[in-house]
């Protein structure tokens, strides 16, 4: 399990069969990090921080920054998709969504008009993106469907 710590700048690495924390890393470069994914395979932590509009990638193993990528106004949630093996946060005051690979390189900025709140893979290669109405609550909450081209 990997936990985002807002306050501390810091993700944690939890085992789920011991409850034991096993690891905590201070994420060099960013402030109010708050979104945090794992791929698996890399073994690498991608950890948004809304405070810095940026991506921070880690290598859990020790918690060296492998990329530091400039995202969008407030980077607010992560994801990793492992079909496509694409990295996607979603920027709440950009209204983007940033499309990266797992070195930290952008693919694409998706518009995600007007403020994109949070990212979820589905396991088949597609995200969700939830997309708030805003802070004045007279529009619509929505989901939109991320396909990516293959």
């Amino acid at each position: 399990l990997y936990v985002a710590s807002n306050s501390t700048n810091e993700v944690a690495v939890i085992n789920t069969q011991t409850d034991a924390v096993e690891s905590v890393f201070k994420v060099a470069g960013a402030r109010g990090v708050i979104g945090v994914a794992h791929d698996p395979v890399t073994n690498r932590i991608f950890a948004a921080a809304q405070g810095t509009d940026n991506l921070v990638i880690l290598n859990s193993a020790d918690g060296a920054v492998i990329a530091d990528t400039p995202v969008g106004a407030g980077a607010l949630n992560v994801a990793f998709e492992p079909v496509a093996r694409r990295v996607y946060v979603s920027n709440f005051g950009a209204g983007t969504i940033t499309v990266l690979d797992t070195d930290g390189r952008i693919v694409a900025n998706l518009p995600a008009p007007p403020t994109a709140n949070h990212v979820s893979p589905d396991g088949r290669g597609n995200v969700y993106a939830a997309v708030k109405s805003g802070w004045s609550g007279d529009g619509d909450d929505s989901v939109q469907l991320i396909r990516p081209r293959r």
